[in-house]
């Protein structure tokens, strides 16, 4: 019997900017590549828009407020996963499966994941030491049943814009600020544009990454066969996309391949969220979901074109320990449904959005820097927000106080709270606070 081999090649801010998701402007060949000969999902979420809750989501199937990673793990975050909680690799591990991380990992305590072979977590690391340890995890691995995660970088901030020395030897596609798209939420600013031209350099040099890690497999005869999943921890790092409810923050790429032994070719609209990943992976190495796990196998999407699942549901607790801001959403074919745990609270940014050219340029702008939604719908927007993703994919319509979509919000509000109920949320004591809070005030 062959040996089985998944390997997650994951991104850092990587939304789904790419030829295969029909970006007319940049060049990710290498990513195009794998994905003709796998599966495109075009409406894949992450279940937190922060790197440390959702990479830890990756490895638990759990939502943020279940496997104790709220937010950051490094410096005074220092959030961790519960250590009662079951890993994907410490699972992997106990079937006998190697398992390995190599690069960005966010995520501790290591001693928790149960990784057979990990080195230090790295925040900068050039493309030649990925290189060298997954060629050295690949040694160690032998004919083994194996599972990698090999974290990159790329597309996020360095100190200012985009650039590092580390990342020279993958070249540099440089983009006409004038040519790229400026999402909706965004102002079409200069200083916006030049950002985004920056950004799109990154996204083509995470591509070149890529292909160079692609080749290591290709290079040891594992290339076909290899369960491949290319994705990222979050959307693009703009105001109204990381660490946002909104779809900038958890919309991403989602690209599943296993050349010669999955469908190629193909494209789906199958709602799939991060806490999916990694009951898919255990069902592909014969092995049951974690228990608890809050989200379901997607083989049957990517060997039998099942039908999509009905609804998605995601959540945030901190993104770093200063930036508090839970909420909980629940996402259908055409509706998406926000409730926000503290509605008086404002939308904090983590620290690289304001620190950037596009903040800039927004803050000297505030009537046109915030695009179609706003100010004030982006930073304060209340309690519940209802779009219509069909008709609003901008989400700039909220329809949560519109009487006609009274009973949708009512129906997605009841299964939002079944879902906290049924998974434990334990924010479910702030609801019955905030209520006592506010009728006090109320009185007053």
């Amino acid at each position: 019997m062959k040996p089985k081999r998944v390997v997650i090649l994951i991104a850092d801010d990587w939304s789904p900017i790419a030829g295969c998701y029909g970006n007319p402007v940049v060049q990710t060949p290498n990513i195009d590549a794998l994905a003709a000969e796998g599966t495109v999902f075009r409406r894949a979420y992450c279940a937190s828009p922060s790197c440390g809750p959702s990479r830890a989501t990756l490895f638990t199937g759990l939502h943020s407020y279940a496997h104790g990673q709220y937010g950051h793990p490094h410096g005074i975050n220092y959030f961790r996963i519960r250590t009662d909680v079951a890993t994907l690799p410490s699972l992997l591990r106990g079937a006998g499966v190697f398992t390995g991380a190599i690069g960005k990992r966010h995520v501790e305590p290591v001693s928790a994941c149960g990784f057979d072979y990990v080195l230090p977590d790295k925040l900068s690391q050039s493309a030649e030491d990925c290189e060298a340890e997954v060629d050295e995890f690949l040694r160690q691995a032998g004919g083994r049943d194996y599972f990698l995660y090999v974290g990159s970088t790329l597309p996020h901030r360095t100190v200012r814009g985009f650039d590092s020395p580390v990342f020279d030897s993958l070249g540099r596609t440089t983009y006409d600020p004038a040519s790229v798209p400026v999402p909706s939420f965004l102002g079409d600013l200069p200083g916006v544009r030049a950002d985004l031209a920056d950004y799109y350099t990154a996204v083509s040099r995470f591509d070149a990454w890529v292909g160079r890690m692609l080749g290591k497999f290709r290079a040891a005869g594992q290339y076909e066969g290899t369960l491949f999943l290319i994705m990222s921890d979050h959307g693009m790092p703009f105001v109204g996309a990381k660490a946002s409810p909104f779809e900038g923050g958890h919309r991403c790429p989602l690209i599943v391949a296993a050349p010669g032994s999955l469908p190629a070719g193909a494209k789906t609209d199958a709602l799939a969220c991060w806490t999916d990943v990694a009951p898919t992976i255990l069902e592909w190495f014969g092995q049951p979901a974690p228990d608890p796990c809050h989200g379901s196998s997607l083989l049957g999407v990517l060997e039998r074109n099942e039908p999509p699942a009905r609804e998605v549901y995601l959540s945030q607790m901190f993104h770093g320990v200063t930036e508090y801001y839970p909420y909980r959403v629940l996402v259908r074919d055409r509706f998406k449904y926000i409730h926000r745990l503290e509605p008086e609270l404002v939308m904090p940014l983590p620290c690289d959005l304001v620190d950037s050219d596009s903040f800039d340029a927004i803050y000297a702008s505030p009537d046109s820097g915030f695009g179609n939604r706003g100010a004030r719908a982006t930073f304060l927007p209340g309690g519940e927000s209802l779009f219509d993703l069909v008709d609003d994919p901008g989400e700039t319509v909220n329809l949560a106080d519109d009487p006609a979509f009274a009973e949708i919000l009512q129906e997605m509000l009841s299964s939002l709270q079944a879902h906290r109920e049924a998974t434990a949320d334990p924010l479910l004591r702030k609801d019955v606070q905030s209520t006592l809070l506010r009728s006090l005030r109320e009185r007053d």
